[in-house]
């Protein structure tokens, strides 16, 4: 009895997977059912890329992004890398057009500069390379224009403290929002 181990409702010695002994008529006597089969490792693989769409379903994802969830979900290196290659087979993975993507969006929807979206992508997994293409994507017109727009908000909100203190309440805005201070003070020149 020792050598045995209750695994999922079964006893299972050296391998071997018996039918419990409370199913069986005469307790202790076992019958054998065959080796226990565990999952391949192509098994494995397969639900890990299903696992993986059913994540990317919510919203675009990195790579790493990918491999982090199918980490926490319990899926081997081996598994993951073959599901990664797959997704990427297919263009459900790709970091360039994710990095487009969330410039994109971010100009339009939470506008940034250039700084604090280069400081997203990396933390999402996307590889320098990819975000300074990317980052020069950008025409300088269009963050100056979002820079504009956001300074001229702030400049406003702060209409009720001295002039100095809102022209520097509006820049350090600015330099949250991760614009260059080129930029701000090009933009704060403008405004006052």
């Amino acid at each position: 009895m020792s050598n045995m181990c209750i695994l999922q409702g079964f006893q299972v010695v050296f391998g071997m997977k018996y039918l419990p002994s409370s199913v069986i008529p005469g307790k202790g006597v076992k019958i054998y059912m065959g080796p226990v089969s565990y999952p391949d490792e192509g098994q494995k693989a397969d639900e890990a890329y299903q696992r993986a769409l059913r994540y990317l379903g919510f919203r675009p994802r990195t790579q790493k992004e990918v491999e982090e969830y199918l980490k926490r979900k319990g899926f081997d290196r081996g598994a993951i890398e073959k599901a990664i290659e797959k997704l990427k087979g297919y263009g459900f993975i790709d970091d360039r057009a994710f990095a487009s993507s969330w410039v994109n969006s971010r100009m339009r929807n939470n506008p940034k500069g250039r700084a604090a979206m280069a400081r997203e992508l990396k933390q999402k997994g996307v590889d320098a390379e990819i975000i300074d293409e990317v980052m020069e994507s950008v025409p300088r017109e269009q963050e100056e224009a979002v820079a504009n727009r956001l300074a001229q908000k702030y400049y406003e909100r702060y209409r009720e403290v001295n002039e100095r203190e809102r022209v520097y309440k509006t820049a350090q805005a600015l330099a949250r929002r991760g614009f260059d201070w080129e930029l701000i003070q090009r933009i704060i020149r403008r405004l006052t």
